[in-house]
C-alpha cells in the first residue's frame, strides 16, 4: 500500500503515544490529530461524539433552511419523503456506532431535537 502523507492522518487513542513521531520511508511525517472524519463520521481520540453531533447539527440546519424555501411547492407526502430521504438518512447515518447508551444526555437530546425539528 502506498500512503499519501499529505492526506493521511493518525488519531492515537493511547495517551502515552501522543508524543510519538510517525515517519514514512520517504521521510514525510504523518499528521497526528485529535480527531478525524472517517466515512462521514467524526471520531476523536477520547471516543466522544460531541464534535460529530455538532457538525451534524450544522449540516441538518442548513438543509432545513433550504427545505423551507421549497416546502410551499410540495405536497405533505412529498415533503415527508424529502425529510425522510434527506434529513433522517443524515441524522442517523452510522448511528449504531455512535448513538449508544454511552453518549451523554445532552448529546442524545441534541439528536432528538434535530429529529423533531426535521
Amino acid at each position: 500500500m502506498v500512503v499519501n502523507s499529505s492526506t493521511t492522518e493518525l488519531v492515537l487513542f493511547q495517551k502515552d503515544l501522543y508524543d510519538a513521531d510517525i515517519i514514512l520511508e520517504d521521510g514525510m511525517r504523518i499528521k497526528i490529530s485529535d480527531s478525524l472524519k472517517a466515512l462521514g463520521v467524526w471520531i476523536n481520540n477520547k471516543l466522544k461524539w460531541n464534535f460529530h453531533i455538532h457538525e451534524l447539527r450544522k449540516k441538518v440546519t442548513q438543509i432545513i433552511s433550504g427545505l423551507k424555501l421549497i416546502r410551499c411547492k410540495l405536497t405533505f407526502k412529498q415533503a415527508l419523503n424529502v425529510v425522510t430521504a434527506q434529513l433522517f438518512s443524515i441524522i442517523y447515518y452510522a448511528s449504531p456506532a455512535w448513538l449508544t447508551p454511552a453518549i451523554c444526555r445532552t448529546e442524545r437530546d441534541d439528536i432528538e431535537r434535530l429529529h423533531f425539528k426535521a
